[in-house]
């Protein structure tokens, strides 16, 4: 039987990972604890003065929904650096981290007095690339928010109570909170998860199963330990 892998993320993003698990021989099953909620596009006066935007997310890619695309982007992943050129950003560089990778890479790469820097980003943010700014004008735009969504599907509760699910992938601390509060009673699942902070949520949990962390921030060291 296929191995079955639970995603959890936003259907957007649950989508992407889904197609590569097929590639890799899974059966993904895509059940979302959240929503993402996208303020309307940005105005252009948004970029005005504006040397260099960073993204933490995906997400904050969708929410730019092609504006300023004249301006260089650091992206906080290969994910995200490849995002945004498949839809039209030029001049992109990746940290290939997390938010203090990209915070130094833009530190070493901009200049203060070139113009702000731009992070665009949801309502809540653990770490802020800008922190490693300081001495430039930097500026924030929240674009997007989380909803959690209702729980598990009656079938996927189903499947879980039958030991019909391998392992399942956790992306934040967030994502972690809501699987945990999500799982019925009595379920032992295989958790890898992106970062010790995510991993600790569900071990403050009573989370039964093994946990697993990623050696690096991104979903291609998180696959590798399927």
């Amino acid at each position: 039987m296929t191995c079955r892998i639970l995603l959890t993320r936003a259907a957007e993003q649950a989508e992407a990972t889904a197609q590569r698990l097929r590639t890799m021989g899974y059966a993904p099953v895509i059940a979302p604890l959240v929503r993402i909620v996208f303020a309307p596009p940005p105005e252009a006066a948004l970029f005005d003065g504006v040397q260099a935007v960073l993204l933490t997310s995906q997400n904050g890619l969708r929410a730019l929904a092609g504006s300023g695309a004249h301006l260089p982007v650091l992206a906080v992943g290969d994910r995200t650096a490849e995002a945004a050129l498949a839809v039209g950003y030029q001049n992109v560089r990746s940290a290939g981290g997390d938010a203090a990778a990209l915070g130094a890479l833009a530190r070493e790469v901009l200049r203060p007095e070139n113009g702000a820097v731009l992070h665009i980003h949801g309502r809540a943010v653990a770490h802020s690339p800008l922190a490693a700014l300081g001495g430039f004008d930097t500026r924030e735009a929240i674009l997007y928010h989380t909803e959690d969504a209702d729980g598990f599907a009656p079938d996927v509760i189903t499947t879980l109570q039958a030991d019909g699910i391998a392992a399942t992938l956790v992306y934040s601390p967030g994502a972690a909170r809501r699987l945990a509060a999500a799982m019925p009673e009595g379920v032992t699942l295989r958790a890898i998860c992106i970062s010790a902070a995510a991993a600790d949520v569900l071990r403050g949990a009573g989370w039964k199963g093994a946990i697993h962390t990623a050696p690096s921030p991104d979903e291609a060291a998180m696959l590798a330990l399927l």
